[in-house]
């Protein structure tokens, strides 16, 4: 079944109104920075998650986010300009190598400058444990014990300071890397590997959120209950900026497979032929399986499978142990041939649609099962 790019997206809009959106992200010029006051909610305890969004397409200075007092307080993410990452909060270390007793950090390229987004996460556990996630894959877990002063750097203890939080980086000749929704949580936000999500609304947990739509203006905007402003400041000279379109910088178009079939003992899953690439059609495919099976996919921008985050957890659907990677906003039939049950879909020539994603499922039923098969998902993002 080939489903046009009009009936594609048509459908999608009307089960996702905010897929006709476009903001904005910020790109910050050399020695610039975004300066918040000091606000009581920042001083988070011992469980945070201090996650943001990152792009680049060539070399670009380190970037952070961090809140720094001496030794009165140190937490930070961030993002180097080899693509690797440096991180601290309180008790953790924020160095790699032998000299600091080999603590585990994402090395160069970890984050790659494709001009894609890159979703960059790091949980503090009350445990005292620590995790890094890039684009929703776990790559460091560890805790005291483990790196600089058995796993403390300043102290074991989370430590809090009245003191500024800062957006920025130290380059005096490169730009930031683009920075898109920024959100500090007082929760662990992510236990287990996930498929990270830009439809972030502020909830009690979240004391920081910036979604960079601005678009214009000398100041950036805090869209949690805190309500903090942040102003433009430089290092050397006067700070300078760019509001940059959040679909553009040449973002690519990639595919992303996410989670694992189920049952656990089926060997069916779902692959793409091709990218989506503005104005091309890609393929859909389920290996593995019965060739002769039928499938149907489920197609979704919504970023919930009925308002529960990706991976969904199945149970009260009555498929226990089972995920859903997509939202069903559009079921299309999947026709069984020698290498599996296979579909097109035509991607939309609008340019408008740069940097949308699209998550895809499939689901049949193999013979001997009394249960659907549901395969991994598809994370599209669609690009040029």
């Amino acid at each position: 079944m080939r489903i046009s790019a009009y009936i594609f997206l048509l459908a999608l809009s009307a089960f996702s109104p905010y897929l006709i959106a476009q903001g904005t992200a910020l790109r910050l010029g050399p020695s610039t920075y975004v300066e918040f006051p000091h606000h009581a909610t920042m001083n988070t305890g011992d469980s945070a998650t201090i996650e943001y969004w990152a792009r680049a397409d060539s070399q670009r200075g380190d970037t952070t986010w961090s809140r720094y007092r001496g030794s009165a307080e140190h937490k930070a993410l961030s993002i180097l300009g080899n693509g690797s990452l440096d991180y601290v909060y309180a008790g953790s270390p924020w160095h790699q190598g032998s000299s600091y007793r080999g603590v585990t950090l994402p090395g160069p390229g970890a984050v790659p400058a494709d001009g894609a987004w890159h979703h960059l996460a790091l949980v503090r556990r009350s445990s005292g444990r620590w995790s890094v996630y890039v684009d929703g894959q776990r790559i460091v877990d560890e805790g005291p014990g483990t790196g600089l002063g058995n796993g403390c750097w300043l102290t074991c203890n989370v430590i809090n300071a009245q003191t500024t939080t800062t957006v920025g980086h130290n380059s005096n000749t490169l730009e930031s890397w683009d920075l898109d929704d920024l959100r500090i949580s007082t929760i662990e936000r992510y236990s287990s590997n996930f498929t990270p999500s830009r439809d972030w609304a502020p909830d009690a947990s979240t004391v920081m959120l910036l979604l960079l739509d601005e678009g214009q203006g000398n100041s950036v905007q805090d869209a949690s209950a805190s309500a903090q402003v942040g102003s433009f400041r430089s290092s050397a000279g006067s700070p300078n900026w760019t509001w940059v379109p959040e679909a553009g910088n040449g973002n690519r178009a990639r595919v992303l497979s996410t989670g694992s079939t189920c049952p656990a003992g089926s060997s069916a899953s779902l692959v793409a032929s091709g990218l989506p690439v503005l104005g091309t059609t890609m393929g859909i495919t389920v290996v593995g399986g019965a060739a002769s099976v039928p499938a149907r996919a489920m197609v979704g921008a919504d970023a919930t499978f009925f308002g529960i985050p990706f991976p969904a957890d199945l149970t009260g659907f009555g498929l226990p142990g089972c995920a859903a990677y997509a939202s069903p906003d559009v079921l299309i039939s999947l026709a069984p041939g020698p290498q599996g049950a296979t579909a097109p879909i035509a991607i939309p020539t609008d340019p408008a649609f740069v940097g949308f994603v699209v998550r895809v499922q499939a689901l049949l039923i193999e013979p001997g099962q009394a249960t659907p098969t549901l395969t991994n998902g598809l994370v599209l993002t669609l690009g040029l």
